[in-house]
């Protein structure tokens, strides 16, 4: 059997996680792919109570809020709707390979290391995650940029791998084929790589 294979993408918003998941996926043949994230039971209590909330786009403020009052009941509430999940369980018990795209969080990074996850951390410029979130509809002001969820994930140095995510999707796509190489051969180690443009 396929040894477990387990990532999870550390960035703030616009960073590139999603996409650079997307091109990571892309490159597993031989097994099931699945995504899960943290953000999936905030979400589910917006749909539930604020559906509007989305007409305007993907509502940061209120996963911002609602997120971290949830948290001051239980700081691991997020964490154990992930992990205590049946989902999640059958996923593991089914030897998938899991990505986790929305880490955000000191005690989430602490939980996914005790999980046997892999980190890869984005980090882009403001200035292109900005335009990346007008582009796409979120709804949002540059005030969300200063939230401490997204100040952890600037300043977090407790990663495996470091992707600078500057450039064109090409760049990025090409960035991903070294990553995915480094993690199938077991050889991490605060490898570094940038997708910068010169």
């Amino acid at each position: 059997m396929s040894r477990p294979l387990k990532i999870a993408l550390l960035g703030g918003l616009r960073a590139g996680k999603d996409t650079f998941t997307d091109m990571l996926k892309a490159q597993i043949k031989d097994r099931e792919v699945c995504s899960l994230a943290f953000s999936t039971g905030i979400h589910n209590i917006i749909h539930q109570y604020f559906p509007e909330q989305y007409d305007l786009g993907k509502p940061r403020e209120y996963l911002q809020r609602i997120g971290q009052f949830m948290r001051t009941l239980n700081p691991d509430v997020w964490i154990n709707y992930l992990f205590n999940s049946y989902e999640y369980k059958q996923m593991i018990a089914q030897n998938k390979v899991i990505f986790i795209t929305d880490v955000r969080q000191s005690n989430e990074v602490q939980a996914l290391r005790h999980q046997g996850f892999i980190i890869i951390k984005i980090v882009a410029d403001t200035e292109a995650r900005i335009r990346r979130a007008e582009e796409l509809g979120d709804h949002f002001d540059t005030t969300a940029l200063q939230h401490e969820t997204e100040i952890y994930a600037e300043e977090c140095q407790d990663y495996d791998i470091l992707v600078e995510n500057n450039g064109t999707l090409k760049d990025l796509e090409n960035l991903s084929l070294k990553v995915f190489k480094q993690i199938t051969q077991g050889e991490i180690n605060k490898w570094q790589t940038e997708n910068t443009i010169h």
